[in-house]
């Protein structure tokens, strides 16, 4: 994401200079936000690791200007040296992708996609990208500038049930619409539902209908196609932090940054276990087994 040169073209320029400006007001927005903030009450965070959501306040106030001038010394990506840090959400990734940032900030012989997601590319499911065995491209029409290109992709996945609580807490259907979206389901969730209300429609249907398992599947089926898709590495909030220096490394972070990593860690006396938000143990046991599959490929990890 940064790599520093004299030279650049000017629509990139142009681009670059957009999403920072958006990065500013997104993050002005956030501080407001955070400062009124009033969870609402139908949603208890007892229990629950704030730490994820502590993380997230950081990472999108963390738009200083002089961050915002670094991003807009960036190369064209003429080369595929990009690697895509994806996730299907609230799985608690903030913390190592800050510092990945902190080290691109510096310089680096890599870039990765948007941290904040402004390209919209964070939360992709694997069948969204065009692949070969070296590189895959994803276009954005939301830029219309045309592709970047990533070598490597870093997979960060977890418990589905997390990703439904935590996304819901804070941005409520937004997150899951957009995952549920791309994995063809056409009708998004109204606005009205409720927590109560996904786990239930899920319960009663008997399939997954928030997208969190196509994009698990999705991805760890790239991971065992060498031959058409290119490094993928699959991890999870645990082995992310229990081996934080190694994933940095892998990614193309120096030595002489690797600093920034060796200070992480996985806390297990910070992980909670995660039920979902209804009184019906029944329903519980439904959503559950509706789970089994994306479980089966998290526990690999």
């Amino acid at each position: 994401m940064v790599v520093f040169s004299p030279s650049m073209d000017s629509s990139h320029r142009r681009r670059r200079l957009f999403m920072a400006a958006i990065a500013l007001i997104a993050a002005s927005t956030a501080f407001i936000l955070w400062m009124g903030d009033d969870p609402s009450p139908s949603i208890s965070d007892e229990g629950k690791d704030t730490s994820e959501n502590v993380g997230e306040t950081r990472l999108r106030m963390n738009t200083s200007p002089a961050i915002i001038n670094n991003r807009l010394n960036l190369i064209s990506k003429d080369s595929c040296n990009g690697v895509l840090i994806t996730s299907q959400g609230g799985v608690g990734s903030s913390e190592f992708i800050m510092a990945l940032e902190r080290v691109e900030m510096k310089g680096a012989s890599f870039y990765t996609n948007d941290e904040r997601d402004l390209d919209g590319l964070k939360h992709l499911p694997a069948t969204e990208w065009e692949h070969t065995v070296d590189e895959m491209h994803h276009y954005t029409p939301k830029w219309k500038e045309g592709e970047d290109c990533y070598s490597k992709a870093l997979v960060i996945i977890g418990d589905p049930v997390h990703t439904i609580e935590s996304t819901y807490r804070r941005f409520r259907l937004n997150h899951i619409n957009k995952l549920k979206s791309l994995s063809s389901q056409e009708r998004a969730f109204p606005e009205t539902v409720k927590l109560r209300g996904i786990y239930n429609g899920i319960a009663k249907h008997g399939i997954d209908t928030t997208g969190i398992t196509n994009y698990v599947s999705s991805w760890y089926e790239a991971s065992q196609d060498p031959e058409h898709w290119p490094d993928i590495r699959i991890v999870t909030t645990k082995t992310l932090f229990s081996n934080a220096v190694d994933h940095a490394r892998w990614i193309g972070v120096d030595e002489d940054s690797l600093g920034e990593f060796k200070r992480l860690h996985y806390d297990e006396t910070r992980q909670h276990k995660t039920e979902p938000s209804v009184d019906d143990e029944k329903v519980k046991e439904k959503v559950s087994k509706v789970f089994d599959k994306a479980a089966d490929i998290i526990n690999l990890f």
